[in-house]
Parts: C-alpha cells; sequence; structure tokens
C-alpha cells in the first residue's frame, strides 16, 4: 500500500498503463484528511491483491505496507517470533483479513513502514471475481493498539515527524547466532 496526493492519477496509471484490475476498497477511519477515505486495492494476477493505494493528500511518496506471503503458518508464527527476539515491533497483532481471508501479522520495517507477513491468501477466478466495498479490516485480530505512527504518515512540517525520524533506527541483528 502507498499513499498518494492525487487518487484519481495513481488509480488511472495501474488500471490503464498497467493494466491492473480492481478488487475493492476499504475505508480508513483514521485518515480525516483522506478525500475519499478508502484505500483501493489492484491486482494484475489472480491474487486478492497485489497492490492498494490510501488517498494521502497531504503526504510526500512512501510506503505505507507491502505484504510478503509465506508457504507454510508455521513460516508466519516463527517470523513473529524472531520479530521480537530481534527487537522490531509488532504494529498488528496476528489476524484474518475479510478482503483476502490471509492470516498475517504486521511488523515495522527500518524505514518506519510496515510489512505485513502471511500465510493463505484467497486466489480469486477473474472472470468471476467482482470488486468488494470491505466493511471490516478483520474477522478477528489485527489488534493496532500499540502501534506507531507510519513515517509517510506524517506531514514533514509537524514537530514529531522528527522524532519518528529519529525513531527508525534498526536494530542490530546478530546473523552469527541465529539458527541455520
Amino acid at each position: 500500500m502507498v499513499p498518494t496526493t492525487d487518487d484519481d492519477a495513481t488509480i488511472g496509471f495501474y488500471r490503464d498503463v498497467l493494466g491492473f484490475h480492481t478488487r475493492g476498497a476499504f475505508p480508513f477511519p483514521r485518515c480525516p484528511a483522506c478525500r475519499r477515505c478508502a484505500s483501493s486495492s489492484w491486482a494484475p494476477t489472480s491474487a486478492t491483491h497485489s497492490f492498494a493505494v490510501m488517498p494521502a493528500p497531504h503526504m510526500g511518496p512512501g510506503i505505507v505496507h507491502i505484504m510478503l506471503e509465506a508457504a507454510k503458518m508455521d513460516m508466519v508464527a516463527q517470523a513473529m517470533e524472531r520479530t521480537t527476539e530481534h527487537g522490531f515491533g509488532i504494529s498488528s497483532t496476528l489476524g484474518r483479513h475479510t478482503n483476502d481471508k490471509m492470516v498475517s501479522y504486521y511488523l515495522r520495517a527500518p524505514g518506519g513502514w510496515d510489512i505485513e507477513y502471511g500465510y493463505d491468501g484467497l486466489m480469486v477466478d477473474e472472470d468471476q471475481y467482482l470488486p468488494q466495498n470491505i466493511t471490516a479490516d478483520s474477522y478477528w485480530g489485527h489488534d493496532w493498539s500499540d502501534s506507531e505512527p507510519l513515517a509517510c504518515t506524517i506531514p514533514l512540517e509537524e514537530p514529531v515527524a522528527e522524532a519518528v525520524a529519529d525513531s527508525l533506527s534498526e536494530p542490530v541483528v546478530d546473523t552469527a547466532a541465529a539458527p541455520a
């Protein structure tokens, strides 16, 4: 998911130039400055979505999150343990999304954006799938209550932006101590 200052142009680019198909929209209640207050999901393949755009008229370029899908649920659970072992923050607890049925959690990456790491995402039949307006983020889980603000969501003019930038230093990961 990326923020955009020009929602119509961004959607037109992915739809008309790259040939992505719309998969639906999800409202953002925590985004009072957004004109449509909804992300729109897009995909060039049978994945439920590969890309999402978040209208953000007062933000510069950035990344909200990327999603990586694991081959097994155990990989997700083990990565979640390693996330905290190596000093990275968990932005959102484990949960299952309503749009793609993915079981995932979100972790804060160096640079102030999130990685959604999950398993079991829905694949769609392009001839049968209809875009959806999603009214709930998750069936269960995905608690964001302890999450820090994303770097891209804080306007650079805000006094808190410098403090957030200072807090984005990378934790040291001791790769020699990690199991092979």
